[in-house]
């Protein structure tokens, strides 16, 4: 699989991911873990290696977001994304309750 790292001065920073739509917004959020990139939108991984992250859309700028695993050493574990904005994130959060009543 091919290393969907940012390159950042010729190095490949651990713990971000960009492909050809998106990449990790590390100017925001938190680090993942003491010493990396920030771009977590919680200070703790969600699930292990599971993290929420801020995200670029690189064809016009705007911010959104994605869940994105890593591996041990902070290589995505896919190059593949699916982003939403945070009107889908209030979108989604209006339906919880019906999601809850329904198990």
């Amino acid at each position: 699989m091919t290393d969907r790292r940012i390159i950042q001065n010729n190095i490949p920073l651990d713990f971000t991911c960009e492909n050809n739509g998106f990449k990790t917004d590390i100017t925001k959020g938190y680090e993942h873990i003491p010493g990396a990139p920030r771009g977590s939108v919680t200070p703790e991984e969600l699930d292990t290696h599971l993290f929420l992250e801020y995200v670029i859309d690189k064809k016009n700028g705007n911010s959104c977001f994605w869940f994105i695993w890593y591996d041990l050493n902070g290589i995505p574990k896919t190059p593949d994304s699916a982003v939403f904005y945070e009107d889908d994130i209030k979108g989604a959060y209006e339906y919880l309750p019906s999601i809850a009543k329904a198990k």
